[in-house]
């Protein structure tokens, strides 16, 4: 079965000690890491000391001192955005990071209202929670396990039902590829990782979601 995909955004988010006013439009078009014509076009947001937050047309991004985070809204530009990090934190080399999530989110909408819940009742089986509850539904699951390679981190699931509008019968899911980099610690050596991570995270992020969501609607739904 193939699922209908309706949403699909990617992410990096770092965690460190950044300067958010470096991160402004014109810094990244005169690095070419965006284009002039993106410059002009920015929504620029606010550029401060404490925070910078702008948006242009295939890039969301906002910098807090403690916190990195970009996000496009299509996979179709997720090597932009792998490319437009990368290509700042080797500029930023020194800068101080801690943490890198690598994040992929897809919502999916499955046939119908029977099928929707059919997912919930096999990810949270509901017969205990019968006992003490009237009509208890999944509202959010999370699942986290240790990364499958060597390096130090983990890997966190979530998967919620989305509200009936705009679209019905939608399960959201997320993927966060998480990696402890303290022992890297700088922007630099996190670039390398993010360079030799993302494809691999990304298609790992849509196997791991996808294969959870058609084995839940082929699994016969736990007796309650």
């Amino acid at each position: 079965m193939a699922l209908t995909k309706i949403r699909d955004t990617a992410s990096i988010v770092c965690l460190g000690a950044f300067n958010p006013a470096i991160f402004h439009p014109s810094w990244l078009a005169a690095r070419k890491l965006i284009q002039k014509t993106e410059e002009a076009g920015a929504e620029l947001q606010v550029v401060s000391p404490d925070v910078a937050q702008f948006k242009i047309k295939w890039l969301q991004l906002q910098v807090l001192r403690e916190r990195f985070t970009a996000t496009v809204d299509t996979p179709d530009d997720s090597l932009l955005l792998r490319d437009l990090v990368v290509g700042a934190f080797r500029f930023l080399e020194h800068t101080p990071v801690t943490a890198v999530g690598l994040n992929r989110q897809i919502q999916f909408q499955v046939k119908d209202l029977a099928e929707w819940h059919h997912v919930g009742h096999v990810l949270a089986p509901k017969k205990i929670w019968r006992h003490y509850l009237k009509d208890p539904g999944l509202g959010g699951l999370s699942i986290k396990a240790p990364r499958l390679d060597k390096l130090k981190g983990e890997i966190n699931v979530q998967v919620n039902p989305a509200p009936p509008q705009p679209k019905p019968h939608v399960v959201e899911t997320s993927v966060n590829s998480h990696f402890d980099v303290r022992e890297m610690g700088t922007a630099g050596a996190v670039a390398k990782l993010i360079l030799d991570q993302w494809e691999h995270c990304m298609e790992f992020a849509a196997k791991l979601v996808g294969g959870v969501i058609e084995e839940a609607i082929k699994e016969a739904a736990p007796r309650d």
